[in-house]
């Protein structure tokens, strides 16, 4: 269910949805309501990570998730340029060490949790990049 938890946020919900419902697209397409296949597929992720988890526990792993996110938005907004419509370098160095702060404050299994799917998720992107191939688009 992690899996699943870290593909909805890193992804984005309808991303994820469109990708995995292709058996499902073509049956609602075949009645005639196309759009409802991400709906539907969405719907049963999230009833299964609340039937089968501690909604807590993935509300904490989520939160942890988010606020590295926007750790790094901050981190990128330091190097802008004031032609880019950078902010005063204040607020970009509030905003990280805020989001660092609330990251870690988060309860022990949270960060952990967090900080293990992002490690697996470095080692896959380490390893997909490792022969020289460029980057999927």
């Amino acid at each position: 269910m992690a899996a699943t938890l870290t593909a909805v946020n890193y992804s984005g919900m309808r991303r994820v949805a469109w990708a995995s419902a292709a058996p499902l697209t073509d049956a609602v397409r075949a009645a005639g309501v196309p759009g409802l296949a991400p709906v539907v597929r969405a719907g049963a992720a999230v009833t299964a990570l609340v039937l089968t988890t501690d909604p807590r526990g993935a509300i904490g792993f989520s939160s942890f998730g988010v606020l590295l996110y926007y750790a790094v938005a901050n981190a990128a907004a330091w190097t802008l340029s004031p032609t880019e419509g950078r902010p005063v370098r204040a607020v970009p160095v509030v905003g990280l060490l805020g989001c660092l702060l609330l990251a870690f404050s988060l309860p022990g299994t949270s960060v952990l949790g967090g900080s293990a799917v992002l490690a697996a998720a470095a080692v896959v992107y380490a390893a997909r990049h490792a022969g020289g191939h460029p980057a999927r688009q």
